[in-house]
């Protein structure tokens, strides 16, 4: 019986990275090899650039500088949106409260009531330090339900004692963080299992 022979390949031309050039400008006579370096390394004299040249020199270069100025201002945003996230820095609604009562117009001086103490400005809580202090509090004043057996059941307990707390107590500010990121972060605070807290 005859030998079987496999299908023909397509015939395959030449690999495409060999075509590529290996930089954007060498074919300009001013993309030159720099002295001592064996052709290795090379640099473009902007002295020998026609008009043209130059025109498309000056644009690559003003679009790359656009884009690495919005690569570092994305990059800021980010960075400033997780350690809000992670409650390391305030949020920007913090300083709102100040600017409203900044903005309220005076009362005549006969009916300004005069505070007797100086007022202290509210205290921002970042929220891994709030939520350890409270579910220290609710074990040493025995708070925490025996119902509760599981990490979700205890951490919605603080989401909602955290809501509370940022509603009714003016002299700290915290940013409530979600029962989903308490639950994830109980095991690393040392807030799991309940026997644990110190």
């Amino acid at each position: 019986m005859a030998r079987r022979t496999s299908k023909l390949t397509k015939k395959r031309g030449k690999p495409r990275h060999r075509e590529r050039r290996q930089y954007p400008y060498e074919d300009w006579p001013a993309f030159k090899p720099v002295p001592g370096t064996d052709g290795r390394l090379m640099e473009l004299d902007l002295n020998e650039l026609t008009p043209e040249q130059r025109a498309e020199w000056d644009r690559a270069s003003a679009e790359g500088e656009r884009l690495r100025e919005l690569h570092e201002r994305v990059g800021k945003k980010l960075e400033y949106r997780q350690n809000v996230r992670d409650g390391l820095l305030p949020p920007a609604w913090v300083s709102a409260p100040m600017s409203a009562v900044a903005a309220t117009p005076l009362l005549p001086a006969a009916i300004t009531p005069v505070p007797d103490v100086q007022q202290q400005p509210a205290r921002y809580v970042a929220a891994p330090e709030w939520i350890a202090g409270e579910a220290r509090r609710l074990k040493r004043a025995n708070a925490i339900p025996a119902s509760i057996i599981f990490k979700k059941d205890f951490a919605k307990l603080l989401e909602e004692n955290m809501l509370q707390a940022s509603k009714g107590d003016h002299a700290i500010l915290i940013h409530p963080v979600k029962w989903t990121y308490i639950k994830n972060n109980l095991k690393a605070w040392g807030l799991w299992p309940i026997s644990a807290i110190r």
